[in-house]
């Protein structure tokens, strides 16, 4: 499961990369700044992670 969370991040941050440009300017318009928007991709990050350990443990 873990295996297949970091898949997941990977995945986003090819994405977020990709749409970097774009994401940053609809949250500006919403009034987000870039400080906003990374820690509200750091707690997500943070969330899913535990999210898949919580997970992980259940199953074991």
């Amino acid at each position: 499961m873990l295996a297949e969370l970091y898949g997941l991040i990977e995945l986003f941050e090819s994405v977020d990369a990709s749409l970097r440009i774009v994401i940053d300017r609809l949250l500006a318009s919403v009034g987000m700044t870039a400080e906003q928007r990374r820690n509200l991709e750091a707690a997500e990050v943070l969330r899913l992670q535990q999210l898949a350990e919580s997970r992980d443990r259940s199953e074991a």
